[in-house]
């Protein structure tokens, strides 16, 4: 957040008047504190904002490929969305149509219940072009051996298929 207001203050340095700057300053120094503690907080309470290197690695992959939809849990999918080329299927509630049906959908694509038929329909009405397996996703479920899909990435326990 921090990083933002100084992003959009730069980006408008011109439109300022020289006498506010010492404001300006006092407000960017004064909101460090409370950025911290409120980041702190979600930190211990389990928030998932984070990535690992591996995934981290994957995603740099990724985004060296052709541009398609990506399937991945939603830790990854928010990821893609602002650094990587291609569309995650979900992101997050406010940025997702039908974030909810999506949801079960992810959920659906990796139960090893769930018939073959549906999960190749599924990835074909969604257009759906690769799918991560990260750490969070192997917590899910798994990938079934019998879909059209290829291993194009497996290293340090993340794999990335691209959808024949």
């Amino acid at each position: 957040a921090l990083f933002s207001i100084v992003e959009w203050a730069y980006a408008r340095r011109k439109d300022f008047n020289l006498n506010a700057i010492p404001a300006l300053i006092l407000i960017l120094c004064l909101s460090v504190p409370a950025i911290t503690a409120v980041r702190t907080e979600q930190i211990q309470q389990g928030d998932d904002s984070f990535i690992s290197d591996a995934e981290n690695k994957a995603l740099l992959f990724l985004a060296r490929e052709s541009k398609g939809i990506m399937l991945s849990g939603i830790q990854i999918g928010r990821v893609v969305s602002w650094r990587n080329p291609q569309r995650a299927f979900i992101v997050h509630g406010q940025l997702t149509i039908n974030f909810d049906e999506k949801q079960k959908d992810l959920n659906r694509f990796l139960d090893a219940k769930i018939q073959t038929q549906w999960k190749i329909d599924f990835l074909q009405q969604n257009n759906i072009h690769y799918v991560f397996m990260g750490e969070k996703e192997h917590n899910l479920g798994l990938i079934s051996s019998d879909l059209p899909l290829e291993k194009i990435y497996d290293e340090e326990g993340v794999q990335i298929y691209r959808v024949k």
